[in-house]
């Protein structure tokens, strides 16, 4: 279990988000202790998952997210593998850069 921040991407992390965009998630949290609670309940059931730091409207939002794909394809096949197997919600979302 780990969490991540968008000020600890390095430039490896931001060249492989940009390969892999949809993001297989299990909930999005305005509050830390929120995101640690599912971590952990999904920790549980065996899965590994990490928290990532989001800034939206000027609120940072914590992720709890389990992998990446570069295609929706991919990301739906393992989201259904995950929710047969783990009887777990997911849902997958789609990250978009912003050019700097």
């Amino acid at each position: 279990m780990t969490q991540t921040s968008n000020s600890q991407l390095t430039e490896n992390n931001k060249a492989a988000l940009e390969k892999n965009h949809y993001i297989v998630q299990a909930g999005i949290f305005s509050k830390f202790e929120n995101a640690e609670k599912l971590q952990l309940k999904l920790h549980q059931t065996g899965l590994e998952t990490k928290i990532v730091d989001s800034l939206n409207n000027n609120e940072i939002m914590h992720s709890v997210s389990l992998h990446a794909f570069p295609s929706k394809k991919d990301a739906s096949n393992y989201l259904n593998q995950i929710k047969e197997q783990h009887n777990v919600d997911l849902y997958i979302s789609e990250l978009r850069l912003r050019r700097s």
